[in-house]
């Protein structure tokens, strides 16, 4: 044994210094390393096997969590699973705004409790008499920190699951659900963003499969080659869905609040939702055209008063926004929200000009508009919500005052009321 060890010496030692120096590398990137193995025996792709296998473990979690058994078809977790996630989530929101409080105060009062935290929805009779006796309430704070763990494990799951979805959109409004139940919601971004990436990335390769469409190609601009890419998702070939493409789309941009935290790139995603409501001869369809590019044209008009570039482009999309159509065909009260768009539409192009200078042209629009205040008047059917929530009346004598003021025309502004 010792005459072996004598004749390999050399060897032994090579290889004991070489574990030496390696060991202590191979343990700080042991994360990387073991990424990069698992990507290598189970790449990264639409893979419905793998994704189905991360999902199932997820919601087992969940359903040992919450229920007695797993339910058997979406439209069971949805009502016995999802009333779960939506209290967790309240929970959430409670402390988020409670945070701010006395620290006495902090904590939920009696009220609060046997209101919001109650076990029992029916709780006291309205008129007072004749009361039941008080639900069994829990402390919402406790009641989060018994589920989290389980919670978090599941959403890894889906994460997981996630990488291996595709065009699947099932497993980002599962991630949405849980990410929001462990006071997570940002995770929605990485979820809502992925799925969007990988129907593309799906979509992309699929063209490609076709040798001739592979050589047109190779001549078009990144632009077209993406056009290519969308009118594939739009043609709704299985497993992509253009509903659920679009619905990713929406809930990126109005779930997660990422206009604010990426303006740019929500400029992006409003041009992809476009793409799939122009030149179209359906009346809902092009209601729901105009009402994106008002709402893109509202966030160009907003990073506007950064980069004033931008000004231009958010008065092209007031300006199809408000473009007149005939959209009798359509339900009398998509037609009432129609008008407020439009007036809507009208208002911010009025406002673009001022911010141009170009106060004559703001007055021709306002004084246009006049013919239109009955048709966005509650009194007159419009959709009374809509205009209590953007005070479209308001800010027509708002801005009708202030475009005389800046005209010199001071005695008429005066006239204006605006309460």
């Amino acid at each position: 044994m010792k005459k072996i060890i004598r004749e390999n010496l050399k060897y032994i030692l090579t290889v004991l210094i070489f574990w030496a120096f390696a060991l202590p590398y191979i343990y700080s990137e042991r994360d990387t390393l073991f990424e990069k193995y698992s990507l290598f025996v189970s790449p990264i792709g639409y893979r419905p096997k793998i994704m189905k296998k991360f999902m199932d473990k997820a919601d087992k979690i969940l359903a040992n969590e919450f229920l007695d058994e797993k339910p058997a078809n979406e439209e069971e977790w949805n009502r016995n699973v999802e009333p779960f996630l939506n209290r967790m989530q309240n929970v959430c929101e409670f402390y988020k705004k409670s945070g701010k409080r006395d620290e006495i105060l902090k904590n939920p009062t009696w009220y609060e409790k046997n209101e919001q935290w109650s076990e029992d929805p029916s709780r006291l009779q309205p008129n007072g008499h004749n009361r039941s006796a008080l639900p069994h309430t829990f402390d919402p704070g406790e009641k989060w920190k018994e589920h989290e763990e389980s919670l978090l494990e599941a959403l890894d799951y889906y994460k997981r699951a996630l990488n291996y979805s595709g065009p699947e959109f099932l497993i980002a409004k599962r991630i949405q659900q849980v990410s929001a139940a462990v006071c997570r919601p940002e995770e929605a971004i990485l979820a809502f963003s992925t799925f969007i990436l990988n129907t593309e990335t799906y979509a992309e390769k699929e063209i490609y499969k076709n040798k001739d469409i592979k050589k047109e190609m190779r001549g078009k601009t990144e632009k077209q080659k993406f056009s290519q890419v969308l009118a594939h998702i739009k043609s709704g070939k299985a497993p992509i869905s253009t509903t659920d493409y679009i619905e990713g789309l929406i809930k990126l941009l109005k779930d997660t609040g990422f206009e604010k935290i990426s303006p740019k790139e929500s400029d992006l995603i409003y041009e992809k939702i476009l793409f799939f409501y122009t030149n179209t001869t359906d009346p809902r369809q092009r209601f729901h055209e105009k009402n994106f590019r008002l709402k893109r044209g509202i966030l160009l008009f907003e990073m506007s008063q950064r980069e004033p570039k931008y000004l231009d482009r958010a008065l092209l999309e007031f300006s199809a926004a408000a473009a007149s159509e005939n959209m009798s065909e359509i339900q009398t009260d998509k037609n009432n929200f129609y008008n407020a768009l439009v007036f809507e539409a009208n208002l911010y192009r009025v406002r673009c000009f001022l911010q141009k200078g170009d106060n004559k042209l703001a007055l021709t629009i306002l004084q246009k508009m006049m013919n239109d205040i009955r048709k966005i008047d509650d009194r007159a059917g419009a959709p009374k919500q809509a205009i209590q929530d953007r005070n479209l009346l308001h800010d027509y004598h708002l801005l009708r005052r202030k475009t005389l003021i800046q005209l010199g025309r001071k005695m008429e502004a005066d006239e204006i009321s605006y309460d």
